[in-house]
């Protein structure tokens, strides 16, 4: 029997502000492989239900989501023959409610690991999760996946399970049955016995229409609208000529979204030069396989996912066009404001530094005002007494800008830069990225003041870095330019020596240095960080184009190579 448990009476902002545990189902091991799984009932601005039906009580607020497991997998698996044996389990999954717009499904493992080990102590062996999108039949052996489809059948492909809430099944209905299966393919190399794993489901109701930021719950639903008509703290009414409503710096709005992808949550704010950015470097982890969709993700179509990112510093000889990422950890910058070079090595470490924290066992305590940030110095980025950390300041994963651009980028780099040498208005911006659907890659920005229209158009534009640091005052006419020449002389003396000021509130500019893919390090951590941008670099064809931050200036257009990996943000389309 489940028992159905009274939620907590709290303001439901995000999946981790609210999260009710309806009941635990207990399962008996049955033969090889088995599976116990909790259920969470979480949803935004909604309460959960164990479904079935029900006279809903006085107290349940009149949006609902229900649902229910009408069986447990489990798997009994007799090896046979080297390639290994499978075996398949699915269970119905009912999931109903009232909101107009449907509900998503998320799926994760509860404590944070993925392999499904020995119910005997004495025993070290374990089933690890599937790196890569397979059918049942070709998962390498000793590996299991998971899938939620309407349909089950030898063609069905099973996912790496994730250690975060994943979005597994996102529909607009208001009620649905599907089945959660999983597959497991076992040889004899592994010892006779009992292994598990304990996986939670989730199901949250999908956000009315909505049109400020505030109001939001998932990176994905953000618009260009919504943005726009996001109001500042100063409830300055007053629009733009881009019909954005005016924010003054001082009166900047933050709020954390989830990313329907994975589950992370990511700070965002609305900042003074009217755009909706991402204060906190992107954090998505690629999976060989499996295929980013317009439907979640900023590509025009598919794009099958060529290399997973690596979970530690490799020297894999990289070139342009190969899409490597790299997450070293959850590793920042105790300190900001302080001067201090850092080099990550191989074995990730980082050497001559005392200023960087691997946070991973921490607890991320920074919380803004309701919607504002204030006067936050933005310095504060540890509690080393506490182990809590500020979530702005995470280095993220370094992207290498063929991976940030979703495999659009090189050919770009390739065809189009010849033709801006001579002719800037002919850059062209990569289509796609990795960033969440409804947000993109910054744009190249770069002051041209006195150079002729068609060199300064296409550089002082919207949505670059280079127009955020002017929204804040920055000397960005310094240096001002004659011709395309001077400017490629000169491209990195372009604003006045508060680099520093970036790294604090309200942008929070990381200092995650620049990963070397070919040395097997990381260099410049603590001085500085460099972030990609859409838009290739003209002249020199195998660079691209990133706005960089250091100690002292901002450089709004640094041409390096792609092959290099740096963080990322986003800004909203």
């Amino acid at each position: 029997m489940h028992k159905l448990n009274k939620p907590k009476q709290v303001k439901p902002m995000s999946l981790s502000h609210w999260y009710n545990t309806v009941g635990l189902i207990s399962c008996t091991m049955l033969g090889l492989v088995s599976l116990c799984l909790v259920l969470p009932f979480v949803t935004n601005a909604s309460s959960a239900l164990d479904g079935s039906d029900y006279n809903k009580p006085a107290w349940i607020p009149s949006n609902y989501v229900s649902l229910s497991l009408g069986s447990m997998p489990a798997m009994d698996i007799t090896p046979t023959g080297e390639g290994g044996s499978v075996g398949v389990s699915q269970a119905s999954l009912k999931v109903s409610t009232t909101s107009n717009t449907g509900y998503k499904l998320y799926v994760s493992t509860l404590d944070h690991t993925t392999a499904m080990t020995s119910t005997d102590t004495n025993q070290s062996a374990a089933i690890a999760s599937t790196n890569t999108i397979a059918t049942a039949s070709n998962l390498a052996p000793n590996t299991w996946g998971y899938t939620i489809t309407d349909a089950v059948s030898d063609s069905t492909t099973y996912s790496p399970m994730p250690t975060t809430s994943t979005v597994a099944y996102d529909t607009a209905q208001a009620s649905g049955e599907h089945y959660l299966s999983f597959a497991a393919k076992i040889d004899t190399s592994l010892p006779a016995g009992q292994y598990s794993n304990t996986v939670a489901i989730s199901a949250i109701a999908n956000p009315a229409v909505i049109t400020g930021m505030m109001e939001l719950t998932y990176m994905q639903d953000m618009t260009s609208s919504i943005c726009h008509d996001t109001v500042g703290y100063d409830q300055n009414y007053n629009r733009d000529s881009n019909g954005s409503y005016i924010i003054t710096p001082g009166s900047e709005v933050t709020k954390q979204l989830i990313d329907s992808r994975d589950g992370k949550e990511y700070w965002v704010a609305k900042l003074a030069d009217g755009n909706c950015w991402m204060t906190q470097n992107l954090a998505y982890d690629l999976v060989k396989g499996k295929v980013l969709t317009p439907s979640d993700t900023d590509v025009t179509s598919d794009w099958v996912v060529p290399v997973g990112t690596e979970m530690k510093l490799t020297n894999p000889g990289s070139n342009n066009a190969d899409t490597y990422s790299w997450d070293l950890g959850q590793w920042l910058n105790a300190k900001p404001s302080v001067r201090s070079w850092c080099e990550f090595d191989i074995n990730n470490t980082f050497e001559a530094c005392e200023a960087y924290r691997n946070v991973a066992d921490w607890r991320p305590t920074f919380i803004a005002q309701e919607g504002k940030l204030g006067t936050y110095s933005g310095y504060v980025a540890v509690n080393e007494a506490a182990k809590t950390y500020d979530a702005h300041y995470l280095n993220g994963i370094y992207y290498q800008w063929n991976t940030a651009t979703a495999g659009s980028g090189v050919d770009l780099v390739n065809k189009a830069g010849a033709a801006a040498a001579t002719d800037m208005s002919k850059l062209i911006d990569a289509p796609n990225s990795i960033c969440p659907k409804g947000w993109q890659l910054p744009r190249g920005g770069m002051n041209l003041a006195q150079g002729t229209e068609q060199f300064q158009r296409p550089f002082d534009r919207e949505k670059s870095f280079y127009a955020l640091a002017k929204a804040y005052g920055y000397g960005v006419n310094r240096v001002e330019y004659s011709s395309v020449g001077d400017w490629l002389g000169l491209s990195t003396q372009i604003l006045d020596g508060r680099g520093q000021d970036f790294m604090k509130a309200p942008v929070f500019g990381s200092s995650a240095g620049l990963l070397h893919p070919y040395h097997g390090s990381i260099v410049n951590a603590g001085l500085g960080n460099a972030y990609w941008t859409s838009t290739p670099y003209p002249v020199m064809r195998t660079y691209t184009n990133q706005f960089t931050i250091s100690q002292n200036d901002l450089h709004p257009n640094t041409g390096i190579d792609g092959y290099h990996a740096v963080p990322m943000r986003c800004v909203v389309k």
